[in-house]
């Protein structure tokens, strides 16, 4: 079985001169810690370098898949390494110029010449904080910014004759690609009554997004939301053992053996495709509320949608489900244990952990009003769950258990902050508290109540009083 090497490690397998990929063989390391990559072995300029002996590491590398090398340039191909020599000749790289200082180079040297040239302009996440009162200080106006395989330029000026803020992403990579993804900026003050939401524009034009800032304070959080449509993340050659149709219909067709012996905690890093969303939750169908050996879900063929294994139980329950809108259920295979966090903190978690920690990430940068009355704070998920301790009160992910009655907390569902309360089976309090007018106008949470992973109701749960011991899920449904 190939594995696809996952982004955080391979970008640590650099040659030490070519600074491509660990992925031609041999592979030479020096007593100095250089390594060199097969590529360079075959030159004749590297023929004449010192002494240095094979690593291992060629031994393992058989069995992993490594993107092309032009991955910012558009070049999808997963590939192995006795493909990436032949498939180099074909694929060639192109020239970019840096926006900051206009030196030229390939595309898979942009982030490193970022990192050690323009540090400070490198964005980890889609969101960053501009002061007005510093525009004039020569801080960059232009950011790098990496989703995945691609690479976005951020541009951002504040005109102060007009008193406007210009924002600019352009996409560096294949037009074929570009015309796919489209963004949309979001631009905060510090009062939030001026909140502004641009229209979307597509990444691959010259576009601006301009933002009266007349009436905002000079400090201004921005965020950015990438949109694609029909893109194709990931692609594997067709000589591949882990073709790309296999990939796709892994799904259906892996009849693994169930028994635990079987199970592998290996990490897999799943292409865009596998992170299923779960179209009325929003939420990634490959979690569950414990730590079970299989988890659910479901496809719609027809409508091309997918439902997570818990709000299927409840549209079924609530007859929703058609004859004509046939769902097939689908489970994960035992192999795939983990995955990792998609604000790309590194770390990788079981399918039970998985919604939490998203939720709470660190590099998670997203910031909420405490919900407690007459409370200013504000602050990011982790630091504010902190805060409500504070005010004696906990906040959880959308999915939480409950052990007994009453009880009263807040709940993170999609980007709004719940308040929940219940203190006997027929007097529960659900609303959303964020400052939100338009959300609250059109949206209105909804409980799920889980008993043994079997959808049910307070009313048929077993409340002695004070216990109840369920798991509570609470979506976010549309007003009628």
């Amino acid at each position: 079985m190939a594995f696809i090497i996952p982004d955080n490690i391979l970008e640590t397998l650099i040659c030490t001169f070519c600074h491509k990929y660990l992925s031609v063989k041999p592979i030479i390391v020096y007593p100095n810690g250089d390594v060199e990559c097969g590529r360079c072995t075959a030159t004749e300029k590297q023929k004449n370098h010192r002494a240095g002996v094979e690593s291992r590491y060629g031994k393992i590398v058989d069995k992993w898949l490594f993107k092309c090398i032009n991955r910012f340039d558009g070049c999808r191909e997963l590939l192995t390494c006795s493909q990436v020599p032949d498939h180099e000749k074909v694929c060639l790289a192109k020239n970019h110029k840096c926006p900051i200082c206009n030196e030229e180079m390939k595309s898979f040297l942009m982030l490193q010449h970022f990192h050690s040239k323009h540090k400070h302009a490198i964005l980890d996440c889609p969101a960053f904080v501009f002061n007005l009162n510093d525009s004039h200080l020569g801080m960059p106006t232009v950011y790098i910014y990496q989703k995945e395989d691609n690479l976005f330029f951020l541009s951002i000026s504040h005109n102060r004759l007009e008193n406007t803020l210009e924002l600019q992403l352009v996409y560096m990579g294949s037009e074929e690609i570009a015309s796919s993804i489209y963004h949309q900026f979001t631009v905060h003050s510090e009062n939030k009554e001026f909140d502004i939401n641009c229209s979307a524009k597509p990444s691959w034009t010259n576009e601006f997004s301009v933002v009266d800032v007349t009436n905002m304070s000079h400090v201004i959080f921005v965020k950015f939301k990438l949109t694609y449509q029909n893109l194709q993340f990931c692609a594997i050659t067709e000589n591949v053992n882990l073709s790309l149709s296999s990939i796709n219909n892994s799904f259906e067709k892996l009849k693994l053996i169930q028994s635990v012996t079987n199970q592998t905690n290996t990490v897999i890093e799943f292409p865009s495709g596998y992170n299923l969303q779960c179209f009325n939750c929003k939420e990634i169908c490959i979690y569950s509320f414990c730590r079970s050996d299989t988890v659910y879900y479901y496809y719609s063929p027809r409508h091309n949608n997918i439902l997570c294994f818990y709000c299927f139980q409840w549209f079924n329950h609530k007859n929703k489900i058609k004859e004509y809108h046939f769902y097939v259920k689908r489970s994960t295979p035992l192999n795939f244990r983990s995955r990792f966090c998609k604000w790309n903190c590194g770390q990788h978690f079981r399918y039970s952990e998985i919604v939490h920690h998203e939720t709470f990430c660190q590099k998670r940068i997203q910031y909420f009003n405490c919900p407690v009355q007459n409370c200013r704070i504000q602050n990011s998920a982790l630091p504010l769950a902190r805060h409500l301790r504070d005010h004696e009160y906990n906040i959880y992910a959308s999915f939480f258990k409950i052990w007994k009655l009453p009880t009263e907390h807040f709940v993170f569902v999609e980007d709004q902050i719940i308040h929940f309360q219940l203190t006997a089976k027929d007097n529960m309090e659900c609303k959303i508290v964020t400052n939100d007018h338009k959300i609250q106008s059109e949206w209105k949470p909804h409980v799920l109540f889980f008993k043994d992973n079997t959808l049910s109701t307070l009313a048929n749960l077993c409340i002695n009083d004070e216990n109840i011991n369920c798991t509570a899920k609470i979506v976010l449904v549309k007003n009628e």
